[in-house]
C-alpha cells in the first residue's frame, strides 16, 4: 500500500519524524521527494510564504499495539505473583500475536533475590517470572523453571531492592539510557560507601570470569526484540505494560530518587543508606 502527501510548514526532517510516529515501514521505504516554499494569499491576512515537503511512502502498515494500555490498572508490587502472572499474560499475547518461526526457540528469566517476605507467601521458590517460546510455542508464568533457563534467552537475577522503584517509571529508549546511567552512579555510590566493589552475591559471570546480573550470555532474536518492544517510544511495550502494572512498594515511599525512579544513594540518610544496603541483601 503507498501514499505520498505534504508536511505543511515542516523541514525534511521534520517531515521524517512526523511519518515514523504513526507509522512502521516494512522496509524503510519512506523518501522525501523535495522541499519549496509557496506563495500563497489568504483573504484578510494578505499575502504569505508556506514552507512545504512532499513526500511518499511504499509498503506501510499502521502501528495498532496487541495490549491497549491505557485499560491497565496496576495488579502487584515488582516481583509479587499477581504482577509476574499479569506480565506474563501479556507476554503471551505479544508474542502469539508476532506469528513467531516455528523453529524458534527463546527464553527469559528474571529473579529477584532478597525479596520482601510478603512476596514470598504461599510457597513461592523465587520471586520472578518467565517467558519461553519452544519451537514457536509461547508459554510464560510465575517463577523461574530450570527448563526455561537452559534455553538460550536474557537470563537476569538481580536483588530486588536494586531494581524494584526504577521499574515502574515508564519510557522509551532515552529514558532507558537514563535509568541505566542513574543505576551506575547508584551502584557506584555504594560501592564507594562500603569500601568495596563486589558487595552484590551475583552468581553470573562474564566472558572474562566477573560477577554478572546476566546468568548466561544474553541473546535476543530480532523477531522476539520487535515483538516485545514494538511501541516503545510511545508508551507501549512489554516494560511499560509491566510498570503500568506495577503497584509502589512501601520500602521506597522516603526514599529519595531520581527523575527516572531510580534510589539516590547520595542524598539518602545515613540511616536510609544502612537500611537499602540491608534490603539489598549486602552484607555491609
Amino acid at each position: 500500500m503507498s501514499i505520498s502527501g505534504v508536511c505543511r510548514n515542516e523541514s525534511p526532517l521534520q517531515c521524517a519524524t512526523l511519518i515514523s510516529s504513526f507509522l512502521v515501514p516494512k522496509a524503510s521505504q519512506a523518501r522525501i521527494l523535495g522541499e519549496h516554499s509557496e506563495h500563497l494569499h489568504r483573504p484578510g491576512t494578505g499575502s504569505t510564504h508556506e514552507y512545504a515537503t512532499m513526500f511518499e511512502i511504499h509498503d506501510w502498515r499502521i502501528v495498532m499495539p496487541v495490549i491497549d494500555i491505557s485499560t491497565l490498572k496496576p495488579v502487584g508490587e515488582f516481583g509479587s505473583r499477581a504482577w509476574g502472572e499479569a506480565c506474563a499474560e501479556g507476554s503471551i499475547k505479544i508474542l502469539e500475536a508476532a506469528n513467531l518461526p516455528d523453529d524458534l526457540s527463546w527464553a527469559f528469566t528474571e529473579d529477584y533475590t532478597h525479596p520482601p517476605a510478603r512476596l514470598m507467601e504461599g510457597g513461592r521458590t523465587h520471586a520472578g517470572y518467565f517467558i519461553m517460546v519452544n519451537n514457536g510455542k509461547v508459554t510464560a508464568g510465575d517463577g523461574v523453571p530450570q527448563e526455561c533457563l537452559s534455553i538460550p534467552g536474557f537470563h537476569v537475577q538481580m536483588p530486588w531492592a536494586a531494581i524494584c522503584n526504577q521499574s515502574g517509571a515508564k519510557y522509551g529508549s532515552a529514558g532507558q539510557r537514563q535509568r541505566s546511567a542513574d543505576e551506575q552512579v547508584l551502584y557506584a555510590a555504594i560501592g564507594e560507601y562500603l569500601g568495596r566493589s563486589d558487595y552484590f552475591d551475583l552468581k553470573g559471570r562474564d566472558a572474562k570470569g566477573n560477577p554478572s546480573v546476566m546468568l548466561s550470555p544474553a541473546v535476543w532474536p530480532s523477531e522476539i526484540g520487535r515483538a516485545l518492544g514494538e511501541g516503545g517510544e510511545e508508551g507501549n511495550g512489554l516494560h511499560n505494560i509491566a510498570a503500568t502494572m506495577q503497584m509502589p512498594s512501601p520500602e521506597f515511599a522516603e526514599l529519595p530518587v531520581t527523575e527516572l525512579l531510580v534510589p539516590d544513594f547520595a542524598k539518602m540518610t545515613d540511616k536510609q543508606k544502612k537500611s537499602f544496603i540491608k534490603l539489598c541483601g549486602i552484607m555491609d
